[in-house]
């Protein structure tokens, strides 16, 4: 029955929220925290960008390529469906634009409507360079009073939760300037898990979409 001092919970999945446990802090928050408590971590902000992966793009197009005289295209048309948490390295010269915030939450201020529904978010991008695009790369920074924060940026020194990506049916030449439209839904499903979709607009191809539920072409 007694209140705490400290408040400290590791709730992130790879995009902050995928775990579905911002919920479960928030009760323990409203229930147990002293006022002027304090929250460890008090912040935590996702992050996107569209980037390439090399090798993840050759392990996809080795399914297509017959191996064997089989046909295994459908394990390539099913893994672009699947979000998957790496630790495949990803460079500065792999991201395509800017990273964007997708959401941010405030341990202190969130509230339990805000922490237990959907999380939505819309993104414009514009390539800063030409390259290859094949995932929306995503991870979150975490805050810590005047500590260090937490990053999982693919800059930032690795932890265990790497980067958390969502792969495009195959990789797209993208010509510097080629606006990227993204969005991206993370939709609690039961404890402890979410699922995902995503869709993308490159330039002037058709919209490519991704649920992984099931997945659907346009």
């Amino acid at each position: 029955p007694e209140k705490a001092d400290v408040l400290m919970s590791e709730w992130m999945g790879g995009l902050g929220v995928d775990e579905n446990m911002l919920a479960p802090l928030v009760m323990a928050r409203n229930r147990w925290l002293k006022p002027g408590g304090k929250i460890l971590p008090e912040r935590v902000t996702a992050f996107l960008a569209p980037v390439w992966m090399r090798f993840f793009d050759e392990d996809l197009s080795h399914w297509r390529t017959r191996p064997h005289g089989v046909d295994m295209s459908v394990v390539a048309d099913i893994t672009a469906h699947e979000p998957l948490m790496t630790q495949m390295p990803i460079g500065p010269e792999d991201i395509l634009s800017t990273p964007q915030e997708m959401w941010s939450h405030d341990a202190y201020t969130c509230s339990l409507e805000e922490a237990d529904r959907s999380f939505q978010t819309k993104l414009s991008f514009v390539a800063e360079r030409s390259g290859k695009l094949s995932n929306l790369a995503t991870w979150f920074h975490a805050s810590f009073f005047d500590s260090a924060p937490l990053i999982t940026a693919p800059d930032a020194p690795e932890t265990h939760w790497g980067r958390f990506v969502f792969p495009l049916e195959r990789a797209v030449e993208v010509e510097k300037g080629t606006p990227i439209d993204v969005e991206f839904h993370c939709d609690p499903s039961s404890p402890g898990s979410c699922e995902f979709f995503w869709s993308v607009k490159i330039g002037d191809l058709p919209v490519e979409r991704h649920d992984s539920r099931g997945f659907t072409q346009e």
